[in-house]
């Protein structure tokens, strides 16, 4: 248990925002009290659609009395309310996200949150898309004041996810915090604890050293009501190990992204310190599994809810991401506020007075998606504020109005490889282009299936031009392909499908492999060789051995960041080529 960071103090400069945000007049039909939201194409016809669930009041007298969710299909680029869709159960004061759960290519929902269909207990609903309509799939002991984060936990291609909050436990007589991980079996979940929980905290799953693990960083109030802020690292065997402990926050959320786009990602923190104190900070990725933490001096602002009030992507059309929060100042005041990257200063640019959105804050929401195709990012917030002296809840929607500028989608990624040792498959291919964000930090979604442009055994986001499955059976054969998508979330086309990976004749013999990939200092290879020789992807020979022994550690520290090719001549005078990439 360490805490290992560098603690900065950050400057800001304050500019005038060059992009202009319009509302959308009448988009949204509802305003939503303590809300959560999530994007994605849930009737499958290319765009991006809208779920917010929340509080509503359905009296008119300006105070919640109904848990609703509200899915907004995206209809040639306005929103409309699609009841065909609707949820027999809602919940607010929670989070909801789609999610995958039985690969077929439609997106279900799972949520959890309170609900006033059982106002005594917190809901945790799951639906399955039919194609049709949400059919409830099951309800169980939900959580309030925390979220819900989708992955693929063990790489099994299957959509798992965590659900982190508080609950009320009737044997401890005591409220618990908890972040569960429900494990997807292809069958049902399987839940198991991840970590300790938070209650009016964030919790956040990505792959912080690209080692195509996923690591977890989790924020709030601990179970004795004390703020904490914790990372772990994944171990790549299933467990996590806690690696820092920070000073501890509450009251805020977290956001991940490569702010300085050097292939490692980052994450910025807003909230309250245990002398309750505000504060926003950025920490950026050291590469070594350590942190820089940059404090934004008298910037921080509060939520009280746990809901998502902090989100990044590229605002100002540089390539480089930035975010926006939204919440109460220490003057109780609610504010929204943009902060740019600044590639040339390494610092963050404040934007004052962001043109056209309105200031909201309390227990605030946010997103940054692309409603309308146009390659640039537009904004859902949902918040309260005061209209006419009252103090009200309000949800907007505003379309980045920029006509100066443009975004292209990135190029689609090239040389797509595959290798199976055992039940696993390690995909790679070279970092993908764009007119704008640095090829370092692009993301990218891969699909995997069992027909050509199929996605039955994986589809989803990773952060690294790298990535691997285990099956426990290898289907017959595979396809797959990727696409890249930048710091506007706009993506590529999908590469073209790369040889089917066939695995008809494959059997349990474990097959000459290089090992740790990706690696930081060292390799081995599992059979003895005549000859390793280490190439650039340029040609060039960098390293040589002779005479090398199975399992043999292979110094790699003389060789940069990237991607090698191995050339491997064994006893049998058989030359095999592997590619293997290097880390630092």
């Amino acid at each position: 248990m360490r805490k290992i960071t560098f603690l900065l103090m950050g400057f800001i400069t304050a500019t005038s925002f060059a992009q202009t945000f319009t509302e959308v007049t009448g988009a949204m039909t509802k305003n939503f009290y303590f809300s959560g939201s999530d994007v994605g194409d849930f009737d499958g016809d290319g765009d991006l659609d809208l779920i917010i669930c929340g509080a509503t009041d359905t009296s008119g007298n300006e105070s919640p009395d109904t848990s609703t969710c509200v899915l907004y299909e995206n209809v040639n680029g306005s929103f409309q309310e699609n009841t065909a869709y609707n949820l027999s159960y809602s919940i607010h004061l929670g989070d909801v996200k789609f999610i995958d759960i039985n690969q077929d290519g439609l997106l279900d929902l799972t949520l959890t949150g309170l609900s006033y269909a059982n106002i005594v207990d917190y809901q945790h609903y799951t639906y399955l898309n039919t194609g049709s309509g949400y059919q409830l799939l099951e309800t169980l002991p939900g959580k309030i004041y925390g979220s819900v984060v989708v992955t693929d936990f063990d790489h099994n291609g299957l959509q798992d996810y965590v659900l982190n909050g508080t609950r009320y436990d009737n044997e401890l007589q005591g409220f618990v915090n908890k972040a569960e991980l429900y494990k997807n079996k292809s069958t049902g979940f399987e839940r198991s604890l991840l970590v300790e929980g938070s209650s009016m905290g964030s919790i956040q799953i990505a792959d912080f050293n690209n080692d195509m693990e996923m690591d977890v960083l989790i924020m709030g109030y601990d179970t004795d009501y004390a703020p904490f802020f914790k990372f772990y690292l994944n171990n790549g065997q299933g467990s996590l190990t806690e690696h820092i402990v920070f000073d501890g926050y509450s009251s805020g959320t977290m956001a991940v992204a490569d702010f300085n786009a050097d292939g490692y990602l980052d994450f910025v923190l807003h909230g309250y310190d245990v002398n309750h104190d505000l504060h926003l900070k950025v920490f950026f990725n050291n590469q070594d599994e350590t942190f820089t933490e940059v404090a934004i001096p008298n910037e921080g602002l509060t939520i009280a809810s746990g809901s998502k009030s902090i989100t990044t992507g590229d605002l100002n059309h540089d390539g480089y991401s930035d975010f926006i929060l939204a919440g109460s100042d220490d003057n109780y005041d609610d504010k929204v506020k943009i902060f740019t990257y600044n590639p040339a200063t390494g610092a963050f640019d404040k934007h004052i007075n962001p043109s056209g959105i309105l200031d909201v804050g309390g227990p605030s929401n946010v997103q940054l998606f692309d409603y309308n195709a146009d390659n640039k990012l537009d904004l859902l917030i949902s918040g309260f504020t005061y209209v006419n002296d009252d103090y009200l809840t309000l949800t907007s929607l505003y379309e980045n109005a920029d006509t100066t500028t443009t975004n292209q989608a990135p190029n689609a990624p090239s040389n797509l490889h595959a290798e199976t040792t055992g039940n696993r498959i390690d995909f790679s291919w070279d970092l993908a282009t764009d007119d704008k964000t640095p090829s370092e930090a692009l993301q990218y979604e891969i699909k995997v299936g069992t027909t050509d442009g199929g996605a039955e055994l994986a589809q989803y986001v990773v952060t690294t031009p790298f990535w691997y499955l285990t099956f426990d059976e290898l289907p017959e054969d595979i396809y797959w392909t990727v696409r890249s998508i930048d710091a506007s979330h706009a993506k590529s086309g999908f590469a073209p499908t790369s040889g089917v990976l066939s695995t008809t004749n494959y059997t349990k013999t474990p097959a000459l492999a290089i090992y740790p990939n990706p690696t930081r200092a060292h390799f081995y290879v599992t059979e003895a060789a005549q000859r390793i020789s280490i190439y650039t992807t340029s040609g060039q020979l960098v390293q040589s051995l002779e005479n090398v022994y199975e399992n043999t550690p292979i110094n790699t520290s003389a060789l940069t960041t990237g991607v090698y090719i191995v050339q491997i001549k064994t006893l049998t005078n058989k030359t095999q080529t592997k590619k293997i990439i290097i880390q630092r």
